[in-house]
């Protein structure tokens, strides 16, 4: 299950905001995969990925459990590389798996990383 620091958290939203940047209102997979489908995925990105996935924790409910890396003891950079590192591995999945494209984005995600980072 993913564990960030708050620092981590706080830090990213400092970023995005200091950068002026507003991201599209995501609602649903597509306008994730249309925020999140670059090379790198813009701090913006991270930010909506971010919101889905503490979003399920917070709700601590085992239906939504996940094991995808935990990064609270690596340092921000590492972490920072691992979260986009796992957004150009969701992208993909949601693309082969067009029926999501107007599904609430969070379940979307949630269904990815399922099928990505499987726990044992």
């Amino acid at each position: 299950m993913r564990a960030i620091t708050t620092a981590s958290a706080i830090a990213l939203l400092l970023v995005w905001a200091a950068n002026g940047s507003v991201a599209s209102e995501v609602r649903s997979t597509n306008d994730f995969i249309k925020v999140c489908d670059e090379a790198v995925p813009s701090t913006a990105c991270l930010v909506q990925y971010l919101t889905a996935v503490e979003a399920l924790e917070w709700l601590n409910d085992p239906r939504f459990k996940n094991c995808v890396p935990d990064t609270t003891t690596l340092s921000s950079k590492e972490a920072d590389i691992e979260l986009r590192n796992e957004v150009r591995a969701i992208v993909p999945w949601l693309k082969k798996h067009p029926d999501l494209g107007t599904a609430k984005y969070s379940s979307s995600i949630l269904a990815a990383i399922r099928a990505i980072y499987p726990c044992p």
